[in-house]
């Protein structure tokens, strides 16, 4: 999820979401197997409600630098309701937010590790905006076990 990993070759990235995506799901079709997506608040693009609820739509560029990232996770999260909705495949999506923890790159771009490198070397933070703006963290080992509880739920029914 890292701006400058995935802003490098935006192409890769949005074909990766959707033909990555297609193919894992006519895999567990096919299987009748239970599939999880692991989609992203950028769904939302630049909200105008917060917290977003999921039945909020977003405020989405679709051509942006960003829009590869995010149509991307978008279009998966299409193809993965499509496919329940179709074959009645049982489908888990979760839409991350900030995640943090051990082995962050120091130059990923995001707020975590902006913060982190700049209070070892003893700089000021950075703080872009007004810095009235907010932010929902989770720690990565909080978010696998959320991941392990969401795939061992009860299957819901297909919308």
């Amino acid at each position: 999820a890292s701006p400058p990993h995935y802003q490098a070759d935006p192409i890769h990235t949005f074909k990766t979401s959707v033909l990555g995506s297609l193919n894992l799901l006519e895999l567990a079709r096919q299987n009748k197997a239970k599939i999880f997506q692991a989609s992203t608040s950028e769904v939302y693009g630049d909200p105008f409600v917060h917290p977003q609820p999921e039945s909020y739509f977003g405020n989405v560029n679709t051509h942006g630098p960003r829009s590869c990232y995010d149509e991307g996770k978008r279009s998966a999260e299409t193809l993965f309701f499509d496919y329940s909705r179709t074959y009645g495949l049982d489908i888990r999506v979760a839409r991350i937010f900030n995640t943090y923890g051990r082995r962050m790159q120091p130059d990923d771009g995001r707020v975590v590790s902006n913060f982190i490198v700049q209070a070892l070397r003893g700089e000021d933070l950075t703080v872009y905006g007004s810095g009235q703006q907010t932010r929902s963290f989770c720690y990565a080992d909080d978010l696998i076990e959320g991941f392990v509880r969401l795939m061992n739920a009860p299957s819901a029914p297909a919308h």
